[in-house]
């Protein structure tokens, strides 16, 4: 079960983020970083020259356990492709007119030199994702990179109208509950990923297999596992650490087309800019991605 998370997701420490961190084999994201193939050096350089850089990392800090013991990544070649594919919405946005509607909310950024385009990537994932111009790149290019790799893409909340869209076109194989630790840092992720390996190998199992009946029955198994050493996984250990509680997600398994979101993206942007909305809710002929959505239960649709 390797994943494609979403980098605002992992600096808001988001139930997305959590639940993935803790359900996966492999977590992906995207790290902000200069734009040839990084090296230590470079990051370390880039953290000195640029403050937003180096507040993202910080911003970071909670889940570099995870990093340091090879469960996330943000540097690779599938890091990298990605963060090809994320500029490269730029030019499919500029020469596909079924996206015309968005190119008034574009700019350049993330194609600027490595001072520009640091600065304003990582100053919008501080922000959560103000500026469309990032975010709705960022959000396409991992679903087209996610659809080349065959990574299930995990998706937050839909907060926006263009993210309930966006949602809207995926074509449901099945929901189902399952515990996760609000606020968790990486070494209690750590702790309870190796407490819980068993079930959660049998539920990773069910996922690749993409089979509805296994999946359900995983996740009940999962549930019960969960309760059993509940108490020990949100026991105190670090009086820095955020009090840890037991969360429960409503987690949709689906799929959509790789490019939904620059369709959901334009059919939005049409309602404010004004122009036809757009044939979003049909699926195109581009490749599709696997997706789970994370909803803490109990959330508002």
């Amino acid at each position: 079960m390797n994943v494609a998370l979403n980098p605002y997701d992992l600096t808001a420490r988001s139930e997305a983020a959590l639940a993935a961190l803790l359900l996966a084999d492999r977590v992906w994201t995207v790290m902000p970083s200069p734009q040839r193939a990084p090296s230590a050096v470079d990051i370390g350089r880039a953290a000195m020259d640029e403050p937003a850089f180096a507040e993202l990392l910080n911003a970071w800090s909670w889940a570099m356990p995870l990093f340091s013991a090879g469960i996330a990544s943000g540097a690779g070649d599938v890091a990298q492709d990605m963060l090809a594919a994320i500029r490269g919405m730029l030019g499919v946005i500029e020469q596909n007119d079924r996206f015309a509607s968005v190119r008034p909310f574009m700019h350049q950024a993330l194609a600027e030199p490595d001072e520009v385009y640091l600065r304003a990537f990582c100053g919008d994932l501080l922000r959560s994702g103000a500026d469309p111009a990032m975010a709705l790149p960022v959000s396409a290019g991992i679903d087209a990179a996610a659809a080349d790799y065959g990574l299930l893409v995990v998706r937050g909340e839909a907060c926006s109208h263009a993210t309930r869209l966006e949602q809207g076109m995926i074509r449901e194989l099945t929901r189902v509950a399952v515990p996760f630790l609000s606020q968790a840092g990486g070494q209690r992720l750590l702790a309870a990923r190796a407490d819980l390996e068993p079930s959660l190998d049998a539920f990773r199992d069910a996922v690749n297999g993409w089979r509805v009946g296994e999946i359900r029955d995983a996740s009940q198994q999962l549930t019960e596992a969960f309760d059993t050493i509940e108490a020990e996984l949100c026991r105190p250990t670090d009086a820095d650490e955020p009090r840890v509680l037991r969360g429960q997600a409503v987690v949709t398994f689906g799929e959509l087309s790789a490019d939904a979101v620059l369709r959901a993206g334009a059919a939005a942007a049409s309602a404010v800019v004004g122009g036809p909305p757009g044939a979003h809710g049909v699926h195109s002929d581009t490749l599709l991605v696997r997706t789970m959505v994370v909803r803490r239960l109990g959330a508002r649709r």
